[in-house]
């Protein structure tokens, strides 16, 4: 399978990363929309509900509007008619005690002349008179009269408050004795426009056996718009229409008002009114449409409007509370897209801006069939900065690099951060690959420039990774991707560099891929083992001392060398499982060589500690507390190798833990001695045991004077700080009689022995023969 093809399986792992990056920017997003969203809904559906009450209400408003035009024109009328049919049988009633009192009635005719003749006054006073002589006496005449063997009622003429009849009135009054119709005539002085009104009279007419013909009809049978009260001023009874315009039953809506004053509901009229007479209630028939619309309106909707009224008052309250809170959604909006587009520290476009740009640019390059360059930008040790000077000027550099990096290409390149201390460059327009290469050095330059921070000059260094389109792939995340690898390799390299991606790479990336991918469970599977190689004390044979070598067997990668799975274990961080792992075994083997009777000549063993941790030492020094109460083993017989390059990374915390682990009895060594940072201050801050010289010096030792010296130059100072030295990958004799010369104490390598199993390793410490030894 060729490597491009392998590279395209493995986009899995790094589409995942982008994808969950993507979610919790949509994730983001997502909730700013949510609150619009929601604050939008609420208002529209206010609107909306508001809408639809209206339109709702609207044909009910219609139908009381129909109910009551029937009730004047339809129900009134024949009302009347019936009133008018009563009054003409009270009047025959009347014309027959006046004739039998030789008194005269008000007929029609007189009447008309109240209203046009000329001589009033004297048929009033003739009238009164007939009256007085037939009735009662002439005092009272002012006064309502009844007859109280059959309860009708006389005229009444009189003067009094004449003003207040201009027309005649029909009224009713509710007495004791029952209904009573009261019709009320002005009576004037002339005819035409100077008339005026100089009194009234009364005809009062006992009508109630038209109270008895109502109460016989069934009342709350009629489906037209009446009520009706009796004496007392209480209801007596409602018809279902009057009762289905409440939207009630005719029972409930007379229990209704039987606990309540009822005169909400009855209006008065110009022509037919209410009014009080000797403290009764007077029914009114007259209805004027507009005074009854707007009653019944007040009554058949104050629940409506009501609720209306709450609806509109919610409204106000929530745009009162929301009203800061959409303002602060609104901004926080605002800026939220300007900082998903733009970078906050720096004012270049972020990587979400990038990604849609880039995208574009590839599709309009492509089609155009012109080259473009991915340039991926990352800067060598730049939390060290963070961590000296502060995020603060942190921030200052970024900012500096970013200007710089716009000045160093041209106007249509696109300059982008896509994150900490990583940049972006889209070459477009690219012919050939010296193009690429020539910008890549303008970039170098533009970095390598000193930064003032705080008047303290800083040196920064960049690692470069290219691709170029459609040369190594077409798309955006196949692009970025490979820009990833090519810095990995530079980085792998010490930095400072750069490289573009080719095939080598790819493969390089694809075994770490594949590494990745079984070492996540090469622990559970067992597929880890130790290997001891010894280290021997050129002045004591009987001294037995081994390193412990970590080595992977998978049975479908076969051996992998530490060199390779190492790196990886550390970027998956599956370093501090291994490293524990790694202890638990060492001790253990070491506790079995103790408690073995048979080995006279008890053995030590070395540990090789990672950076990782020497970081964490909490966990280090909790963990080697648990195995040293478990197994009862001296810690003089454990040394602990830490590299140069590990101690200085962090001094001060790499030194307080390394003399914690001396105050617990272990040994300290430092390892890989000479090819770390050239310096040799921190043997001044931690107890070191011993010394151990690289293979590179020992290597050159028989041909390279230097190299002599700086191995002679190492014993003599370790031994003057009371350390031992060991002298790594020693292969030859001639090696070994030299290192035996100069004093050095310990050798290692493969001129006494490659690294032995647990197996050979304990033979070797018998004495026994092996066939690992050479």
């Amino acid at each position: 399978m060729k490597i491009f093809e392998k590279l395209k399986k493995a986009k899995k792992a790094k589409k995942s990363n982008r994808m969950s990056e993507a979610r919790k920017v949509n994730k983001l997003i997502g909730k700013k929309i949510f609150w619009r969203v929601l604050i939008s809904a609420i208002i529209l559906l206010t609107l909306a509900s508001l809408t639809v009450f209206v339109l709702s209400f609207y044909p009910f408003y219609q139908q009381t509007q129909r109910t009551i035009n029937h009730y004047y024109e339809e129900v009134l009328d024949g009302y009347k008619t019936e009133i008018q049919l009563s009054l003409s049988e009270a009047r025959s009633v009347a014309l027959q005690i006046s004739s039998r009192t030789q008194a005269a009635w008000l007929t029609e005719e007189i009447e008309r002349k109240y209203q046009y003749g000329d001589a009033i006054i004297d048929e009033v006073n003739a009238l009164r008179q007939i009256l007085a002589s037939a009735l009662v006496s002439s005092a009272a005449l002012q006064s309502i009269q009844r007859f109280e063997s059959n309860g009708h009622l006389l005229v009444e003429v009189g003067t009094k408050q004449h003003q207040r009849f201009d027309k005649k009135a029909l009224t009713f009054a509710i007495g004791n004795d029952g209904l009573t119709a009261v019709l009320t005539s002005p009576i004037y002085t002339q005819m035409g426009q100077d008339r005026k009104i100089i009194g009234y009279d009364r005809l009062y007419f006992d009508l109630s056996k038209l109270l008895n013909k109502f109460e016989s009809e069934s009342l709350t049978q009629k489906r037209d718009f009446y009520w009706f009260i009796k004496s007392g001023s209480s209801w007596q009874a409602v018809s279902s229409g009057f009762a289905n315009n409440l939207t009630t039953l005719p029972s409930e809506v007379l229990t209704q008002l039987k606990t309540q004053e009822h005169s909400n509901l009855l209006i008065q009229d110009k022509k037919y009114y209410f009014e009080r007479i000797n403290g009764q209630q007077v029914l009114a028939l007259g209805v004027n449409k507009k005074t009854v619309a707007s009653s019944v309106w007040r009554n058949l909707s104050h629940i409506p409007l009501t609720i209306l009224g709450f609806v509109i008052i919610f409204i106000l309250l929530l745009y009162l509370l929301l009203h800061p809170m959409l303002n602060k959604v609104m901004v926080e909006n605002s800026r939220f897209y300007q900082l998903l587009n733009e970078d906050e520290h720096t004012a270049l476009p972020s990587r979400r801006y990038f990604e849609t740009v880039f995208e574009k640019i590839l599709i309009d390059e492509t089609a155009n069939n012109k080259k473009v360059a991915l340039l991926h930008i990352d800067i060598d040790h730049f939390k060290n900065i963070n961590d000296s000077f502060g995020y603060y000027f942190g921030n200052i550099v970024l900012r500096e690099i970013a200007t710089r990096l716009k000045s160093s290409t041209r106007k249509s390149d696109f300059v982008a951060r896509i994150g900490g201390d990583e940049f972006v460059v889209v070459l477009k327009d690219i012919r050939t690959l010296d193009d690429v290469k020539l910008v890549i050095n303008h970039l170098f330059a533009a970095v390598h420039q000193s930064i003032l921070v705080n008047d303290y000059p800083i040196n920064l260094k960049a690692s470069i990774g290219a691709a170029l389109s459609p040369e190594h792939a077409s798309d955006r995340e196949t692009l970025m991707q490979y820009t990833d690898m090519a810095i990995r390799d530079c980085k792998k390299a010490g930095g400072n560099s750069y490289c573009i991606f080719n095939e080598n790479i790819g493969a390089r990336y694809f075994r770490q891929l594949e590494l990745g991918k079984h070492l996540a469970n090469a622990i559970k599977n067992n597929e880890f083992y130790l290997m001891f190689q010894p280290i021997i004390h050129l002045n004591d044979k009987q001294q037995m001392h081994f390193e412990v070598l970590l080595r992977w067997h998978n049975r479908y990668l076969g051996e992998v060398s530490p060199g390779e799975f190492i790196p990886v274990a550390e970027e998956l961080k599956l370093i501090v499982e291994l490293g524990a792992w790694v202890i638990r075994q060492a001790f253990y083997q070491l506790y079995q060589w103790h408690e073995d009777e048979a080995i006279i000549h008890k053995p030590c063993i070395s540990i090789n500690l990672s950076a990782v941790q020497i970081n964490n030492p909490s966990v280090l020094l909790a963990f080697l507390e648990h195995l040293m109460a478990q197994m009862t083993i001296p810690s003089e017989y454990i040394t602990f190798e830490v590299t140069e390059t590990v101690i200085m990374e962090n001094l001060d915390n790499t030194s307080q833990v390394l003399n914690t682990l001396k105050n617990m009895g272990f040994k300290i060594s430092i390892d890989d001695f000479g090819t770390g940072f050239c310096s040799l201050s921190y043997l001044i801050h931690a107890q070191i045991d011993n010394i151990k010289i690289d293979k590179i010096f020992i290597d050159d030792i028989l041909t390279n004077i230097n190299s002599k010296l700086i191995v002679e130059s190492i014993i003599d100072l370790s031994h003057r700080l009371g350390s031992t030295v060991v002298a790594e990958g020693v292969e030859t004799i001639e090696q070994y009689q030299l290192l035996k010369k100069v004093h050095c104490d310990y050798i290692q390598g493969y001129y006494f022995s490659v690294p032995l199993s647990a197996y050979d390793a304990t033979c070797f410490i018998e004495h026994k023969p092996h066939h690992q030894l050479f």
